[in-house]
């Protein structure tokens, strides 16, 4: 299991520490170099945000993806990359005190959050090559423990879950951001907000 969450992890860990390799620029997937690191701080943005929203759905750190997530999640919380901030008021518009309840987690620093992914690819790697199931292990038990499940916050993100739509089946959000920065449907070129329209009856 451990050996699934390893392989999981250095896939994902791959993507957030290259997403903004100059690499890119030169082959010209990216424009420039600052539209290169936008979209790596949009994928840190939401990566955390999947990893509470697959939280709320599934219910447990146990599942081999969501374990290495966890991993790499607490690490950053633990190195001040990401923190617990409020959600702001709907009605007032102010910003909430810190709670299970309202909190959610935001990228801090996002150098940092590359910094740790970067330190902790290199450490799987390392114990992928030299199969060094000991320092997995104690890797996982220390940094990504499964009983961290009962904690206020994750007690309360799998009770918000409970109310959020998406979490009603099992399709998952059927739209994509493209490099524009707009929201497309995955089906077809449409704009979302058109597809919506479709969607009401259902």
């Amino acid at each position: 299991a451990l050996g699934s969450a390893l392989e999981e992890q250095r896939a994902d860990l791959t993507a957030l520490v290259f997403a903004a390799d100059p690499t890119l620029v030169e082959v010209g997937r990216y424009k420039n170099q600052e539209e290169a690191n936008l979209i790596r701080d949009i994928m840190y943005d939401t990566y955390l945000a999947d990893f509470l929203r697959h939280l709320s759905k599934e219910r447990t750190f146990s599942e081999a993806h969501q374990r290495g997530n966890w991993l790499l999640v607490n690490l950053l919380i633990e190195g001040g990359a990401v923190g617990w901030v409020s959600k702001t008021d709907a009605l007032t518009g102010e910003k909430l005190a810190v709670t299970p309840e309202n909190g959610v987690l935001a990228v801090l620093d996002y150098s940092k959050f590359k910094e740790i992914s970067n330190s902790l690819l290199s450490e799987l790697q390392r114990i992928k090559a030299v199969r060094d199931e000991a320092a997995l292990k104690k890797l996982f038990e220390e940094k990504a423990p499964l009983n961290a499940i009962q904690t206020p916050w994750a007690k309360a993100i799998i009770e918000r879950g409970q109310r959020l739509a998406i979490n009603s089946g099992t399709v998952e959000q059927p739209w994509r951001v493209s490099r524009n920065l707009k929201f497309r449907t995955l089906c077809e070129d449409t704009l979302l907000e058109s597809a919506a329209m479709q969607w009401r009856r259902f």
